[in-house]
């Protein structure tokens, strides 16, 4: 009860803020890409190396990153996204708030680098990791969270045809991200089709929305945001409880995501001439 209590004075708190408030549901396409950079890869191996120097312990030999090294699948997620938008607007001077939220979906992906593990199969035998690189299209389903906190404006208020725009952060996650952490203090793993993704972002927005009266108009907006984070897909195949085959694609660093969307826009204290 206390969650729903807060949620909605979250709601509703803004709309006694601002003069007029936009609801938007909606549906689009999100464009997920991961980006190579050597100026970060050399970086991200400066920082790695560094945390496994402070960690060792007194005589251990510890193996470096070298950017080679570096996991790059690089994935292509194409993904149909369906979404709840709220934008708060001051009639005084155009400025918006924005809260933008979806849930994306994807049959597949294709990546550009694989790593297989096999589990060694007798005492005296050795784990092994291979690396190759291609063009992967992989079945594997991909979930994503995501939710906007935006500042900008929005222009020709009193006109049929409005017009706004925002920067600011965005976070995407995937469910079973969320499980994994929550099995890792249950001291449980996913042993199958796994996909975890932590992408925090910068970018922005900038839509046109129609509106045929005071309240109800359409909208179409398009979006760009530059992430840096984690993306892990996974699938293992277990024996004895232990986990003896396993392939994964996984891509550490920038990414970024081009989105478009379409949807209804319903507005309370909205002014038209």
């Amino acid at each position: 009860m206390k969650k729903i209590i807060g949620l909605l004075l979250f709601a509703i708190v803004p709309t006694l803020m601002f003069s007029e408030v936009v609801f938007m549901p909606r549906v689009g396409i999100d464009i997920h890409k991961g980006i190579k950079s050597k100026m970060l890869d050399e970086k991200l191996v400066e920082w790695i190396n560094k945390a496994l120097d402070n960690g060792k312990a007194d005589g251990e030999i510890v193996t470096h990153v070298t950017p080679e090294t570096l996991p790059h699948s690089k994935p292509l997620i194409t993904m149909i996204t369906f979404g709840f938008d709220m934008q708060f607007i001051s009639h005084d001077n155009g400025f918006t708030f924005f809260w933008n939220n979806e849930f994306g979906y994807a049959a597949g992906f294709k990546a550009y680098e694989k790593f297989s593990f096999i589990r060694k199969l007798n005492p005296l035998g050795q784990d092994t990791v291979d690396k190759d690189t291609g063009i992967f299209n992989e079945k594997q389903k991909v979930m994503m969270i995501s939710t906007e906190l935006l500042f900008g404006g929005t222009f020709r208020r009193e006109d049929a045809l409005n017009i706004n725009f925002g920067v600011g952060l965005r976070a995407s996650i995937t469910p079973q991200t969320l499980a994994l952490i929550k099995g890792l203090f249950d001291n449980k793993f996913p042993e199958n089709n796994t996909v975890i993704a932590v992408l925090p972002a910068l970018g922005g927005t900038f839509g046109l929305t129609y509106y045929f009266n005071d309240v109800v108009g359409i909208s179409a907006s398009v979006s760009d945001f530059v992430s840096f984070g984690t993306f892990i897909s996974g699938k293992a195949k277990a024996e004895g409880g232990k986990i003896k085959t396993a392939t994964a694609f996984a891509s550490l660093g920038l990414s970024n995501s081009f989105a478009m969307k379409l949807g209804l826009s319903l507005r309370v204290h909205g002014v038209r001439n």
